[in-house]
């Protein structure tokens, strides 16, 4: 969470209107925790490169250890006949009377010849229908397949 919104968001939980709290203390308390390695503050990237971003210490250290953990799992070759996917895609989409728009086709080609792909989009781009068209592939993967999944998350913004 950036460091600014932690110190706000605090600020707001821990008040209460007639004992307000003070947002530099606050900022000095995360300034604090992070010294004493409670709090992980890092500068920020993207978005928040401009901002302090703070990490519960379980939190980040998970976090770096699966990316890096995925990041080599991905990093391995898998040995594929892609002309044969290819012809599979077709001959399947044909079959079912299908149409994959191109993001499609190569998140299913993909599907085949990665050892990770994360298929993401938002709400009725078809992921569910593309998830269905990779687990009808599955035959042609050289490999077994440990997991996949499709979820559906619904934002309410706060008031």
């Amino acid at each position: 969470m950036p460091e600014q919104k932690l110190v706000e968001e605090a600020t707001k939980q821990l008040g209460l209107p007639e004992f307000p709290v003070d947002p530099d203390r606050v900022a000095g308390l995360i300034a604090q925790m992070a010294e004493t390695q409670q709090l992980i503050v890092e500068p920020g990237y993207g978005d928040l490169a401009d901002q302090q971003v703070c990490y519960a210490p379980a939190f980040y250290h998970t976090e770096v250890a699966l990316a890096s953990r995925l990041a080599t799992f991905a990093r391995s070759p898998v040995a594929v006949d892609v002309p044969r996917v290819e012809r599979w895609i077709d001959g399947y989409i044909q079959k079912k009377g299908m149409v994959l728009s191109e993001e499609q086709r190569r998140a299913v080609l993909l599907s085949a010849s990665s050892r990770l792909l994360v298929l993401t989009g938002g709400p009725g781009c078809g992921k569910t229908f593309t998830t269905k068209t990779i687990v009808a592939c599955w035959p042609l993967i050289p490999r077994r397949c440990s997991f996949v999944t499709t979820r559906t998350t619904h934002f309410k913004p706060r008031p």
